[in-house]
């Protein structure tokens, strides 16, 4: 807050301000906690595209995702690193060397090499440079080097205490201190280099190839030296007081043949090979610290920086070249304008500009007194550099400022369409109409009537009418009059006319046809509608999601959330940069640059540079890692080339991959074949996780979307044993017996069924034979009861009729007169008795009798066997429910006869007196 208002008092108050103003690479500055307070010792490449860093708090990968600090030398100063080509990363630390490596499972093991030297390793020093160098591996301290080669380590004692060893022209050179440059041969002899006693006094920081043979020689405070055959000079470098002042500490040449010189207080040179300052890049202009501590340009052809505080990383592979305003001083940067060989720039501070070409283009950018402010358009009208400014506008001429209007807010200024000789300008409040004065000049002229509202954007198209847009107030279709100074026609658009909505406009054009960008798409004006038929430069409407910002003819800009794609005869490049967000601008310059507005400072693309520059090449993308996640717990997954098999209860997984794309972050997207039919949404998370996957086989899919290239991983969740092959053949069998038995079993019980049913019949048969049998048999009872009912009631009436012919034998005896001859008459009355007394009828009778009520007087001679013949006589009569007036003929005594017999009957069968004797008879 304080750094703004003394940039505006000073602003203010007109005194000349100087701002750096040279374009470099883009510097990447990294924030991660690991890094930003750790000083960066060493840097190194993997095969596999990871970074390394030998820092001050233990080794550091970058894999383009995500930071990490290896466990194993966590707080352990790391000072060298070195990468290997079989995959091995080589670090020295204190007291100690060796190498680290990945396992099966992707983890890194550290596995010292100390031990191996022979003699042991020198006490309390430390390992500051490595050198792989064919097959032997170079670990350095200040007093010794050592080589290992083949498992076997071997302990080297240079003349003396050393600088760095380094690899030149295939030789093996470094400094003595106090001494000239040695080469160490293949015998691992020691050998002076002629003409090199020059460097006893000073400290040799690098050695480079110079033409054929010769060497670059980087001192730390007395310049750089050529030395070749023997004989040294200085370099012919105008930069040579600034390396002894500035302190060379580090140098590389990169493979495009600059160089890039790093110094311990003013940041990082890059030279062309004649020493001639390409650029300079140090805190000022976006470097996280001054110091140089490493260099490495990576396999892409960009530069990593080791500083004393943090790492950095210069992109020079890309076109683009970067103002960067890291002290605010400029501000954020809203429009530009190249005119009468200067670059003026819009910014939230007011106008700055700068020389071009020529020996004033890199002292920096000045300010033009009076213009502190908002500045939303800088351009060029009849050969007039004009101001649209939040105070109004101004007509800027070299270092000076003119107000040509008191209407604040000059946000889009447009020449009317055959009226040279006049603009219009939408601003906070009206439509203003400029004319040029009788000297040639811009002067504001009048207002238009009939519109009163804010205009952020304007276009005019091929009928000459003119589309004024505002983000809040939405977009309007007007005419003006034959004397531009009333609207004649306006028109609202809604979504009457197909837009989506009314708010947060974007407006451009093409050819004369006007496109406007309402909610998500851009929308084409056709025909009194608004519609996302038709294209954009060839290309869809319905494909263009971001900002449309057209260029010269052929070219055009869609800007979106940290990328800009340029577009020109079906060429696509994409351009890792921001702009400001809802104020996106991109001015061409010239017939070949392009300026780009951001936050914190500019952008220029010379699109001859892209033209001449190679396709890129994006680094594949590489699955990591594979985990089995648990309850709380994760285990990795060895991958080979075989497919992975996981047990059953190995099915909730997590797939780390990454892209070693450095310079702008790495976006992946996901599928799981097997499991998903289409792709997941496109995501910066490096990992993707899944859970209670089924037994199958399955391909992990990770695809970057910067080189659309893919990385697969296949495995397999195998089935639970009760779902394996031997378990699948156990069921089989299984329930091929199971089946078996079941057949047995139900063809058992089907012919027990059958017996049951055969004996069911069978006993149905008998039952039914046994049922005719009783029918027959209780026929025969009711006939035998019939006839035994019948033969008693014959019997009883025989007796009646032969008592009755006794009675009357007997009356007719006594009758006076009668002659009846006593022989005669007893002879008579013995036939009648004899009949009635006939043992036979009784015979007869109980013969019928048993038959009907069998075992009656079996049973009854059992249970009672003091009762006569006579009681079983009554007894039958009894059963057959007889009176005793029906039972007196049958006995031929009387009644009361059969009453006292009935009577004995009782007692002698012990019933009560007042029990039923026929009842007891009938039940027995």
């Amino acid at each position: 807050m304080r750094k703004t208002l003394l940039i505006s008092l000073i602003l203010a108050l007109s005194l000349p301000v100087i701002l750096p103003a040279q374009e470099t690479p883009r510097v990447i500055r990294f924030s991660d906690e690991n890094i930003i307070n750790d000083q960066i010792w060493s840097i190194a490449q993997a095969p596999g595209g990871r970074m390394y860093f030998g820092t001050s708090n233990g080794l550091l990968a970058f894999d383009g995702s995500e930071w990490g600090v290896t466990g194993q030398s966590r707080d352990n100063i790391v000072r060298s690193v070195a990468a290997g080509k079989n995959g091995r990363l080589y670090a020295g630390t204190y007291s100690d060397f060796g190498f680290w490596q990945r396992d099966p499972v992707h983890q890194l093991h550290y596995r010292s090499l100390s031990g191996k030297v022979e003699g042991g390793m020198e006490r309390r020093e430390e390992i500051w440079h490595i050198l792989i160098a064919g097959q032997a591996v170079y670990f350095q301290s200040f007093s010794t080097i050592y080589k290992y080669k083949n498992g076997q380590a071997k302990k080297l004692k240079p003349p003396g205490n050393i600088m760095f060893l380094q690899q030149v022209h295939g030789k093996l050179l470094f400094q003595k201190i106090d001494g000239g440059i040695y080469e160490l041969s293949l015998s691992n002899s020691f050998q002076l280099l002629a003409g090199t006693d020059f460097l006893a006094d000073k400290k040799v920081v690098f050695l480079l190839p110079s033409g054929k043979s010769g060497l670059l020689i980087g001192t730390e405070q007395h310049g750089v030296f050529v030395w070749e055959n023997g004989r040294a000079k200085p370099w012919a470098s105008p930069l040579q007081a600034t390396f002894r002042d500035k302190q060379l500490n580090k140098g590389t040449r990169l493979s495009n043949g600059s160089l890039a010189f790093g110094t311990i207080l003013d940041g990082l040179f890059i030279l062309d090979r004649s020493g001639q300052k390409i650029f300079h890049l140090n805190k000022q202009k976006g470097l996280p610290d001054n110091t140089v501590l490493s260099l490495l340009e990576d396999r892409s052809g960009n530069l990593w920086l080791g500083l004393d505080r943090g790492i950095a990383l210069l992109d020079l592979k890309n076109p683009l070249l970067f103002h960067t305003d890291t002290e605010g001083d400029l501000g954020t940067v809203y429009t530009a304008a190249s005119f009468g060989g200067h670059l003026y720039l819009g910014t939230n501070h007011g106008v700055f500009y700068k020389k071009e070409k020529g020996a004033e283009s890199g002292e920096g950018f000045r300010f033009i007194p009076g213009t502190q402010g908002q500045v939303w358009q800088l351009k060029v009208f009849g050969g007039q550099l004009l101001c649209g400014h939040n105070d109004g506008t101004f007509s800027i001429a070299k270092n000076k400022a003119r107000k040509i209007s008191n209407v604040h807010g000059g946000w889009a200024t447009l020449p009317l369409p055959g009226k040279p000789e006049m603009l219009l300008q939408g601003t906070y409040s009206d439509l203003v109409i400029f004319k040029k004065n009788l000297q040639g000049e811009w002067a504001f002229s009048h207002l238009v009537n009939g519109f009163l509202g804010p205009v952020r954007e304007m276009a005019i198209d091929r009928r000459d009418a003119i589309w004024l847009a505002h983000p809040i107030e939405g977009l309007h279709r007007v005419l003006l009059d034959s004397t531009k100074t009333h609207i004649s026609y306006l028109q609202k658009m809604t979504a009457a006319e197909g837009l989506p909505s009314e708010k947060m406009l974007r407006l451009t054009t093409a050819e004369g046809q006007v496109f406007v960008r309402s909610g998500h798409g851009w929308y084409r004006y056709a025909d009194g509608r608004f519609s996302q038929n038709g294209f954009f430069a060839g290309r869809p409407l319905g494909e263009i999601s971001g900002r449309i910002l057209p260029g010269r003819a052929g070219e055009w800009f869609e800007a979106m959330p940290g990328e800009v794609a340029f577009h020109r005869s079906g060429q696509t490049v994409a351009l890792p940069l921001s702009l400001v967000g809802g104020y996106e601008n991109i001015l061409p310059l010239d017939s070949s640059r392009y300026l780009f507005c951001m936050n914190d400072g500019y952008a220029m693309l010379e699109v001859g540079k892209l033209e001449a520059s190679t396709p890129t090449e994006w680094p594949p993308a590489q699955v990591s890692g594979m985990e089995i996640l648990g309850s709380g717990t994760s285990a990795s997954v060895e991958m080979g080339g075989r497919p992975v098999e996981l047990e059953s209860r190995e099915n909730r997984l997590r797939f780390r991959v990454y892209q070693p794309l450095f310079t702008q972050k790495p976006l992946f997207r996901y599928r799981l074949e097997g499991l998903e039919n289409g792709w997941s949404d496109w995501t910066e998370k490096p990992e993707k996780e899944y859970f209670n996957l089924p037994a199958g086989e399955y391909i992990f899919r990770a695809e970057a979307k910067f080189g659309q290239q893919q990385a697969a991983l296949s495995f397999q969740v195998l089935p639970h044993w009760s779902q394996s092959r031997w378990a699948i053949s156990a069921y089989f069998f299984g329930i091929a017996g199971l089946l078996w038995l079941v057949q047995r079993f139900y063809k058992k019980r089907l012919e027990r069924a059958k017996r049951k049913m055969e004996a069911e019949q069978k006993r149905l048969l008998t039952e039914q034979q046994m049922q005719a049998d009783n029918e027959k048999l209780q026929l025969d009872v009711l006939n035998k009861s019939k006839q035994l009912a019948n033969s008693t009631i014959s019997l009883a009436q025989k007796n009646e009729i032969l008592l009755q012919l006794k009675k009357e034998l007997k009356q007719l005896k006594n009758t006076p007169g009668a002659h009846l001859p006593g022989r005669a008459y007893q002879h008579l009355l013995h036939v009648i008795d004899t009949n009635l007394t006939s043992e036979q009828d009784w015979e007869l009778f109980e013969k019928t009798f048993s038959q009907v009520h069998e075992s009656f007087f079996k049973k009854l001679k059992n249970d009672f066997p003091g009762l006569t013949p006579g009681d079983l006589q009554l007894a039958a009569y009894l059963k057959m429910n007889l009176s005793s007036k029906e039972i007196a003929p049958l006995l031929h005594i009387s009644v009361r006869g059969v009453e006292n017999k009935r009577y004995r009957l009782r007692k002698k069968l012990g019933l009560p007196a007042d029990g039923n004797l026929v009842e007891f008879m009938m039940g027995y």
